[in-house]
């Protein structure tokens, strides 16, 4: 793991501009999606040729090794409250309106332990984070789209959960954002921030500790993609920080 950034520090592969620093400073973000939100965006994907295509590399129109924002079509729901990042998905799409057991259930499927955060949906997977309280293990889960059924489950942190706080908040309550090559997850775990990039294929490829954390309720805020950074707030009473990691070293 890299060093903890100081208070007040932005870490990047460049200096930040002031519009970038503008955004980074309103990137405190909570973690509770409607599942009709979810729903709403979980159309089939634009059919490919290439076999590959069908993954969640093909479904972003511009990838992280461009710096720019990437730019998903109106089907995927890549990172917390959608494509625009304000809970809205497409308008012509007709989704229902209740669910019942034998009633507008697609597939269930287990998942081991709690989570408050959200699933994203990009290409053929649906992406999730869990805490197994018992096991003191906080992971990610990939599941296919079309069936439910699980492709991997990679362990983030094990062991140093956080005791206090809000007995009905969990230690999973941050949704994952991903830009089309990776999937970026925060957890509170030994006290500290922590933001960690993970492939496709569920290989944890780096993590950077933000700052100490000094729990109340609980820590909630989910990963942001603009431009080539990663944008984290892990702010608290006692302090906190905004961090710009980028995206492919953080």
């Amino acid at each position: 793991m890299s060093e903890p950034i100081q208070d007040g520090e932005y870490r990047s592969s460049r200096t930040l501009s002031r519009k970038q620093r503008r955004v980074a400073a309103t990137a405190t973000l909570g973690a509770c999606l409607a599942m009709l939100g979810l729903w709403a965006c979980s159309g089939q994907p634009a059919a490919s040729s290439n076999p590959a295509a069908s993954g969640t590399a093909a479904a972003v129109s511009a990838v992280a090794s461009a710096p720019t924002t990437p730019n998903f079509s109106a089907e995927h729901w890549a990172w917390w409250r959608g494509p625009q990042r304000n809970g809205e998905a497409s308008s012509d799409q007709s989704p229902p309106l209740a669910w019942i057991d034998s009633e507008n259930i697609a597939w269930k499927t287990p998942v081991p332990g709690r989570g408050h955060g959200s699933p994203i949906v990009v290409g053929e997977r649906v992406y999730l984070t869990t805490a197994d309280e018992l096991e003191q293990v906080q992971s990610v889960h990939c599941f296919e789209r079309g069936t439910g059924k699980p492709l991997w489950a990679t362990p983030v942190h094990v062991g140093n959960f956080v005791t206090g706080g809000n007995q009905k908040s969990t230690h999973a309550a941050s949704t994952p954002a991903c830009d089309g090559e990776r999937i970026y997850v925060t957890f509170l775990n030994d006290d500290a921030i922590s933001c960690s990039a993970l492939s496709l294929d569920g290989t944890l490829l780096w993590q950077q500790q933000i700052n100490d954390y000094v729990v109340h309720q609980g820590y909630g805020a989910s990963p942001t993609i603009y431009g080539p950074l990663v944008l984290v707030s892990a702010h608290h009473k006692g302090g906190g920080a905004t961090a710009g990691l980028d995206r492919a070293t953080e």
